[in-house]
């Protein structure tokens, strides 16, 4: 679908505060679209860059050249000296533009008919039919009368008007000039009900791509086909499909959908508490592992009867030149292992050679014969 109009990756700071973050829109041709978000969030910001009177610091914005873009700002420029009358043949001055050609192309046709004149004359009467040029002078006065205009003499001063009267003679002229892609920034301000109605309708009419600012909720309602929010937190533009009443439905289920995520979260990290604390009530409170110990062990009593054994002696005789261990308070039966020591795991101390070969005592224990 051709796009009559598109900005791609619109970023915008002012100093170190960022007010547009890789913002994207696009309009067709016959688009009715509102931009709405809290005030200071960027709106106006948005609309100055995509009528090309501010620069982003990153993005481009983009439009067949023969599409004209027509901006209402909210405060309408005054040059000094300029009359009503000049405001509104300024307005219409493309379409007179378009007028003219279209007379030099009728007198070189009746001259000398050709196929390119002929092709030029199609493009250029159906444009100016489109922007309501066949209609220049009824289409002025239903314009100014229904924007509460018509009483203002025609060779009134534009400085001599009030900031109300300005401003609807401002869109009053915009609308005349009858642009492809309209920008309106505020357009219901000092508009009374009987011309917001009017305006409703016109717009919804209108031959061409819309995009506006305004915080009239019934006027976006009756107006708008999609609806862009401009987060004041993330910079970011957020399209909802529908007008405005279709716009609160979608956020109502998106909340509802965000509440649902967060109670399921919630749920699911009490139930990992809980188990934690199971767990944790069951290791403190007798489920503790048992402690193994393991059985001290024997040594066989020498079965021999020879010299050896008798030279042998008991089997926990400490060995030559190391410190002997306190005798048990009861002793060992003779040929039996000592009781086992702490720190030993229950295993007897191996059985050392005597440094001699008589019969000797260790710890009141006598040998074996």
């Amino acid at each position: 679908m051709r796009m009559a109009f598109s900005a791609q990756g619109i970023t915008k700071e002012y100093g170190h505060r960022s007010v547009l973050s890789r913002v994207n829109v696009g309009l067709t041709p016959d688009a009715k679209i509102a931009v709405i978000g809290a005030n200071g969030a960027g709106k106006s910001t948005l609309l100055r860059i995509l009528a090309g009177q501010e620069t982003p610091d990153e993005g481009t914005v983009s439009h067949s050249a023969d599409d004209e873009i027509g901006f209402l700002t909210q405060t309408l420029p005054v040059v000094a000296g300029e009359t009503i009358q000049d405001v509104i043949t300024s307005s219409v001055a493309g379409l007179k533009q378009l007028q003219q050609r279209m007379r030099e192309l009728e007198q070189r046709m009746a001259e000398s008919p050709d196929e390119e004149a002929l092709t030029e004359y199609g493009e250029v009467s159906a444009r100016f039919e489109q922007h309501g040029g066949y209609r220049i002078e009824a289409r002025t006065n239903e314009v100014l009368a229904s924007l509460g205009v018509a009483y203002l003499t025609q060779d009134r001063r534009v400085a001599e008007l009030s900031g109300g009267e300005q401003a609807r003679l401002a869109l009053a002229a915009l609308l005349l000039a009858a642009p492809d892609v309209l920008l309106l920034d505020e357009p219901t301000n000092d508009l009374d009900n009987r011309a917001l109605t009017w305006l409703e309708g016109y717009l919804r009419a209108y031959k061409g791509a819309v995009l506006l600012v305004t915080h009239d909720r019934d006027f976006i309602d009756a107006v708008a086909s999609a609806i862009l929010e401009l987060d004041g937190h993330s910079h970011e533009l957020t399209r909802y499909e529908g007008n405005y009443g279709r716009y609160l439905e979608a956020k109502r289920a998106a909340r509802i959908k965000a509440q649902q995520a967060y109670d399921a979260q919630q749920a699911e990290i009490a139930e990992l508490r809980e188990k934690s604390a199971t767990t944790a009530r069951a290791v403190g409170f007798g489920a503790r592992p048992p402690t193994t110990t393991s059985a001290p062990t024997t040594s066989a009593a020498p079965t021999s009867t020879g010299p050896s054994a008798a030279m042998s002696g008991p089997p926990w005789r400490s060995s030559p030149g190391s410190k002997q261990a306190p005798s048990s308070p009861r002793q060992a039966p003779c040929g039996s292992a000592p009781p086992s020591r702490p720190g030993n795991s229950g295993v007897a101390r191996s059985p050392s050679k005597p440094k001699d070969s008589s019969p000797s005592t260790a710890n009141g224990a006598s040998s074996t014969r």
